[in-house]
């Protein structure tokens, strides 16, 4: 009997993934400096993301570990980064190289910037909150801060890609390009593009991590106000209670033509974006910004929902069921033990160093806590409320530009599925009274609606100014859009 409870313990041993060594930090750090994929990408956006490639190990591995050696081989393989930042015409300084879109010009851009300095910002976060680490890094976790601040944040505000909404902001691509010949701006007013969300979002926390850091409420509001109009546009299914969001929708008037200028929907082949993005709406949470335990537990219903059921090999379809581009969400460990069983299984089938340190960090780290929706960064949260509304028969529904000036037109999108009557109704501004009906058109089969509005009022001798709210309605669903008329 007491032998078969020693190969039980042992057995229980080995499956927790404690048995295995940790990787060598120095090894880890010049493995990463040696990928083939960073000489033949050597500047711009694809260097920074095959450079992001692994870099959360170093935070990781030491928050898992308890070992300064990662924190160590993290603060060589973040200056040797640095060293490869480049100047562009405005003193700014960021991963230059040629622009994705057009390899004729020159650019960094906020998702290569971010997904590399997010990363600097949360060393030196953890920095911060160990005093004992202090003596060593702390000078470097400032300069890592000053960097942020100066190089990321302002840069991409004082180059005006940044924009305040009624609800919320966000940040377009720029129109300035590096000419290659010239090192000198370009500007290409047609390749301004509302940024997808998932690239929002790093902004949003990297600015949000600064915020955590240093405590100047500039960088709490900005973050809030980027996730406060992404979680704006998330779609309610009522009937499993779950959320679905897209991978991109337009924002401004330059992301509209007489149909929007980039796709509007799910990712349908690529998962790993809202994967991202569901660590970046845990990491909001748990700042006490944004996300209420309500949209936690409607977004792990619907990535259970995603799943197969099976544990042994699990699969998972898109957020919308129209595609297998799903995964398993795991930013939800803390809060679900499904998602916990799942994670942990998933890292002990798989003994790469990546899964190593991950494994490492889920027992000694997720799993020494129990499954809650405690907020670990805000002891208390006051939350604003943002209104999500029923849209499983809208895509998308938008009003550009939501403040409308004398003389303007404001434009009306919503995408649409089957074909069906769409009513776009004007409401005073709690959304409770209706001031009239502007448009009411029967939609082409799973196409959408645009039509445009001078800011009149339906009703005869009537003048409008102010905040009111649009609706449109569709089927069974709707949605309320704020808007102001100046």
């Amino acid at each position: 009997m007491a032998k078969k409870i020693l190969l039980v313990l042992l057995f229980s041993f080995l499956n927790s993934g404690l048995f295995f060594s940790a990787p060598d930090p120095v090894k880890y750090r010049t493995d990463m400096q040696n990928n083939g994929a960073l000489r033949t990408y050597p500047r711009g956006e694809d260097f920074c993301w095959n450079a992001a490639y692994g870099i959360t190990a170093y935070v990781t591995a030491y928050q898992a570990y308890k070992d300064t050696k990662w924190l160590d081989e993290g603060v060589k393989y973040f200056d040797w980064l640095i060293s490869k930042m480049e100047s562009s015409p405005d003193g700014y300084k960021g991963w230059v190289g040629p622009y994705e879109y057009d390899d004729k010009v020159d650019s960094d851009c906020h998702v290569g910037d971010g997904v590399i300095i997010r990363e600097f910002l949360r060393f030196a976060e953890t920095v911060s909150s160990e005093p004992a680490l202090s003596p060593k890094y702390g000078a470097k976790a400032k300069e890592y801060i000053e960097l942020a601040k100066k190089h990321y944040i302002e840069k991409w505000d004082k180059r005006g890609t940044y924009y305040e909404y009624v609800t919320g902001s966000g940040y377009s691509t720029s129109d300035q390009y590096i000419d290659q010949k010239t090192s000198g701006w370009k500007t290409f007013p047609s390749k301004k593009l509302n940024l997808p969300f998932n690239k929002q979002n790093v902004v949003a926390l990297a600015a949000l991590r600064i915020y955590r850091i240093t405590k100047e409420e500039f960088y709490r509001e900005k973050a809030e106000k980027l996730f406060t109009i992404f979680k704006s546009r998330f779609r309610y299914f009522e009937k499993e209670d779950r959320y679905v969001w897209n991978y991109w929708e337009p924002f401004n008037p330059w992301d509209l033509g007489s149909i929007p200028k980039h796709w509007v929907s799910v990712h349908p082949s690529r998962s790993g974006y809202q994967y991202a993005e569901i660590h970046d709406i845990a990491e909001a949470y748990h700042s006490g910004i944004v996300f209420e335990q309500k949209d936690i537990e409607r977004i792990i219903n619907t990535n259970l929902w995603m799943w197969n059921k099976d544990e042994k090999n699990p699969v998972f379809k898109s957020a919308d069921g129209n595609t297998e581009a799903g995964c398993l969400w795991d930013g939800l460990v803390d809060f679900n033990a499904t998602v916990r069983k799942l994670k942990k299984n998933e890292l002990e089938k798989s003994r790469d160093d990546s899964a190593e340190i991950e494994l490492a960090y889920m027992n000694n780290v997720i799993l020494k806590e129990p499954v809650s929706f405690k907020r670990k960064y805000a002891a208390e949260a006051k939350v604003k409320e943002i209104s999500v509304y029923p849209m499983q028969d809208i895509v998308a529904a938008v009003c550009i530009p939501d403040k409308l000036k004398a003389g303007e037109r404001m434009k009306f999108y919503a995408g649409c599925l089957g074909i069906g009557n769409m009513n776009i109704d004007l409401y005073d501004e709690t959304g409770k009274k209706q001031l009239g009906n502007i448009i009411n058109k029967t939609t082409a089969s799973n196409g959408g609606l645009s039509a445009f509005w001078d800011g009149s009022s339906p009703v005869a001798g009537q003048k409008l100014k102010g905040s009111y709210q649009i609706k449109f309605s569709f089927k069974d669903s709707y949605k309320f859009c704020p808007i102001k008329i100046e």
